[in-house]
Protein backbone atom coordinates (compact mmCIF):
# COMPACT_ATOMS: atom_id res chain seq x y z
CA UNK A 1 0.00 0.00 0.00
CA UNK A 2 1.46 3.23 -0.38
CA UNK A 3 0.84 5.86 1.86
CA UNK A 4 -0.28 9.78 1.53
CA UNK A 5 3.17 12.20 1.95
CA UNK A 6 2.49 13.20 5.34
CA UNK A 7 2.64 17.04 5.92
CA UNK A 8 5.87 18.70 6.59
CA UNK A 9 7.40 15.37 4.37
CA UNK A 10 11.01 15.87 2.44
CA UNK A 11 12.02 13.16 0.28
CA UNK A 12 13.54 12.67 -3.33
CA UNK A 13 10.94 14.60 -5.26
CA UNK A 14 12.10 17.55 -3.47
CA UNK A 15 15.68 17.09 -4.62
CA UNK A 16 15.90 15.15 -7.74
CA UNK A 17 14.19 16.40 -11.09
CA UNK A 18 11.21 13.98 -11.95
CA UNK A 19 10.40 16.65 -14.64
CA UNK A 20 11.06 20.02 -16.34
CA UNK A 21 11.92 22.38 -14.05
CA UNK A 22 8.98 25.79 -14.75
CA UNK A 23 10.36 28.30 -16.99
CA UNK A 24 13.25 30.71 -15.27
CA UNK A 25 13.35 28.40 -12.50
CA UNK A 26 16.08 26.50 -11.63
CA UNK A 27 16.45 22.50 -11.03
CA UNK A 28 16.31 20.98 -7.97
CA UNK A 29 19.75 19.21 -8.46
CA UNK A 30 20.91 22.41 -9.99
CA UNK A 31 19.55 23.98 -6.07
CA UNK A 32 20.26 21.23 -4.11
CA UNK A 33 22.84 19.09 -5.30
CA UNK A 34 26.52 19.65 -5.56
CA UNK A 35 28.56 16.79 -7.77
CA UNK A 36 32.17 15.87 -6.71
CA UNK A 37 34.11 16.40 -9.42
CA UNK A 38 37.56 14.94 -10.79
CA UNK A 39 40.87 17.19 -11.29
CA UNK A 40 43.97 16.34 -12.96
CA UNK A 41 42.97 12.53 -12.52
CA UNK A 42 43.05 13.27 -8.62
CA UNK A 43 39.65 13.54 -6.86
CA UNK A 44 38.48 16.36 -5.38
CA UNK A 45 35.82 15.99 -2.98
CA UNK A 46 34.95 19.50 -2.03
CA UNK A 47 35.41 18.89 2.02
CA UNK A 48 36.03 21.98 2.56
CA UNK A 49 33.64 23.65 0.39
CA UNK A 50 31.10 21.25 2.47
CA UNK A 51 32.58 22.81 5.54
CA UNK A 52 31.98 26.62 4.42
CA UNK A 53 28.63 26.04 3.79
CA UNK A 54 28.11 24.49 7.13
CA UNK A 55 29.75 27.56 8.48
CA UNK A 56 27.82 29.94 6.54
CA UNK A 57 24.09 28.27 7.05
CA UNK A 58 25.07 28.49 10.59
CA UNK A 59 25.47 32.31 10.59
CA UNK A 60 22.46 32.55 8.64
CA UNK A 61 20.37 30.61 11.04
CA UNK A 62 21.61 33.20 13.32
CA UNK A 63 20.98 36.29 10.74
CA UNK A 64 17.53 35.23 10.23
CA UNK A 65 17.29 34.60 14.16
CA UNK A 66 17.98 37.84 15.25
CA UNK A 67 15.54 39.66 12.29
CA UNK A 68 13.11 37.77 11.43
CA UNK A 69 12.23 35.85 14.53
CA UNK A 70 12.91 32.58 13.53
CA UNK A 71 14.43 29.74 15.96
CA UNK A 72 17.05 26.67 14.44
CA UNK A 73 17.56 24.45 17.84
CA UNK A 74 19.93 22.20 15.86
CA UNK A 75 22.02 22.86 12.99
CA UNK A 76 24.30 19.98 11.61
CA UNK A 77 26.07 18.88 9.08
CA UNK A 78 26.29 14.72 8.18
CA UNK A 79 29.42 12.62 7.03
CA UNK A 80 28.26 8.84 6.52
CA UNK A 81 31.26 7.58 4.76
CA UNK A 82 31.87 4.03 5.94
CA UNK A 83 30.34 1.71 8.55
CA UNK A 84 34.12 0.83 9.37
CA UNK A 85 35.00 2.42 13.41
CA UNK A 86 38.56 2.91 11.72
CA UNK A 87 37.70 4.67 9.20
CA UNK A 88 35.26 7.04 10.86
CA UNK A 89 38.02 7.46 13.36
CA UNK A 90 40.50 8.57 10.00
CA UNK A 91 37.65 11.30 9.09
CA UNK A 92 37.26 13.12 12.13
CA UNK A 93 40.57 13.54 12.57
CA UNK A 94 40.61 14.78 8.98
CA UNK A 95 37.56 17.12 9.18
CA UNK A 96 38.85 18.17 12.64
CA UNK A 97 42.89 19.35 11.00
CA UNK A 98 40.46 21.06 8.44
CA UNK A 99 38.51 22.79 10.54
CA UNK A 100 41.63 24.10 12.21
CA UNK A 101 43.11 25.30 9.05
CA UNK A 102 40.36 26.63 7.65
CA UNK A 103 40.68 30.01 9.19
CA UNK A 104 37.15 30.84 10.58
CA UNK A 105 38.03 32.97 13.48
CA UNK A 106 40.12 35.45 11.83
CA UNK A 107 39.89 37.25 8.27
CA UNK A 108 41.34 36.56 5.53
CA UNK A 109 41.19 33.00 3.22
CA UNK A 110 38.33 32.21 4.98
CA UNK A 111 36.33 35.11 4.62
CA UNK A 112 37.38 35.54 0.47
CA UNK A 113 35.92 31.53 0.28
CA UNK A 114 32.78 32.19 2.25
CA UNK A 115 32.24 35.61 0.55
CA UNK A 116 32.23 33.75 -2.96
CA UNK A 117 30.21 30.67 -1.56
CA UNK A 118 27.33 33.04 -0.58
CA UNK A 119 27.17 35.04 -3.44
CA UNK A 120 27.88 32.71 -6.26
CA UNK A 121 26.21 29.69 -4.85
CA UNK A 122 23.62 30.49 -1.93
CA UNK A 123 22.27 33.83 -3.56
CA UNK A 124 21.25 32.17 -6.70
CA UNK A 125 19.81 29.26 -4.52
CA UNK A 126 18.09 31.93 -2.23
CA UNK A 127 16.74 34.05 -5.04
CA UNK A 128 14.72 31.36 -6.77
CA UNK A 129 13.51 29.25 -3.88
CA UNK A 130 13.73 31.50 -0.50
CA UNK A 131 12.92 35.25 -1.75
CA UNK A 132 9.70 34.42 -3.14
CA UNK A 133 8.34 33.47 0.64
CA UNK A 134 10.01 36.15 2.10
CA UNK A 135 12.90 34.46 3.53
CA UNK A 136 15.95 37.01 4.75
CA UNK A 137 19.29 36.63 3.32
CA UNK A 138 21.68 39.83 3.76
CA UNK A 139 22.62 42.30 1.04
CA UNK A 140 25.99 42.12 1.61
CA UNK A 141 29.02 39.37 2.92
CA UNK A 142 29.53 42.12 5.29
CA UNK A 143 26.21 42.09 6.99
CA UNK A 144 26.63 38.65 8.11
CA UNK A 145 30.41 38.63 9.40
CA UNK A 146 29.30 39.48 12.91
CA UNK A 147 26.72 36.18 13.40
CA UNK A 148 29.54 33.81 12.09
CA UNK A 149 30.87 34.41 15.32
CA UNK A 150 28.00 33.68 17.08
CA UNK A 151 27.27 30.11 15.05
CA UNK A 152 31.38 29.22 15.81
CA UNK A 153 30.33 30.14 19.52
CA UNK A 154 27.75 27.04 18.54
CA UNK A 155 29.91 24.93 16.99
CA UNK A 156 32.54 25.10 19.98
CA UNK A 157 29.78 24.24 22.75
CA UNK A 158 29.98 21.21 24.75
CA UNK A 159 33.54 20.38 23.76
CA UNK A 160 36.33 22.19 22.01
CA UNK A 161 35.64 20.26 18.75
CA UNK A 162 32.80 21.21 15.85
CA UNK A 163 32.69 17.48 14.89
CA UNK A 164 31.10 14.51 16.49
CA UNK A 165 32.01 10.85 16.11
CA UNK A 166 28.50 8.44 16.62
CA UNK A 167 28.90 4.57 16.83
CA UNK A 168 28.82 1.94 18.81
CA UNK A 169 32.36 1.70 19.88
CA UNK A 170 33.60 2.46 23.12
CA UNK A 171 34.13 6.64 23.88
CA UNK A 172 31.61 7.67 20.76
CA UNK A 173 30.25 10.91 21.18
CA UNK A 174 26.23 10.89 21.34
CA UNK A 175 24.75 14.29 20.20
CA UNK A 176 21.51 15.21 23.01
CA UNK A 177 19.24 16.28 20.41
CA UNK A 178 16.45 16.42 23.17
CA UNK A 179 18.82 18.96 25.57
CA UNK A 180 17.85 22.64 26.13
CA UNK A 181 20.95 23.80 23.89
CA UNK A 182 20.38 22.23 20.60
CA UNK A 183 23.32 20.14 18.73
CA UNK A 184 25.26 22.45 16.27
CA UNK A 185 28.15 19.72 15.35
CA UNK A 186 29.28 18.04 12.38
CA UNK A 187 28.37 14.31 12.85
CA UNK A 188 30.98 11.39 11.49
CA UNK A 189 29.39 7.93 12.08
CA UNK A 190 27.81 5.05 9.38
CA UNK A 191 25.26 2.66 10.34
CA UNK A 192 23.95 4.79 13.18
CA UNK A 193 23.59 7.82 11.14
CA UNK A 194 21.71 5.45 7.72
CA UNK A 195 19.60 4.07 9.69
CA UNK A 196 19.97 4.09 13.83
CA UNK A 197 19.37 7.71 14.24
CA UNK A 198 17.12 10.38 12.76
CA UNK A 199 17.97 14.33 12.66
CA UNK A 200 15.68 16.26 13.41
CA UNK A 201 14.43 20.16 12.53
CA UNK A 202 16.61 20.11 9.31
CA UNK A 203 16.87 23.58 7.25
CA UNK A 204 17.63 24.40 4.12
CA UNK A 205 18.74 28.07 4.74
CA UNK A 206 20.94 28.44 1.45
CA UNK A 207 17.32 29.23 0.39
Amino acid sequence: VSLERPDGYIGAKEFVDFEAPKPGRISNSSAYIRDIPRADNVRDDRLQEAMDAFVLTGALKKFRQKYSGLEYKHHTMLFHHSVKKNDQELVSKKLRSLWNSAGYGSPGAAAVRLEKLLEVDFRKVWSDRGMPFGLLFPKHYKDLRPFLGEALEEFRRGNSSPVLMVNSAEGSEVPDFDGKSGVWKIVVGGAKLSRGRTFTEAEDVSK
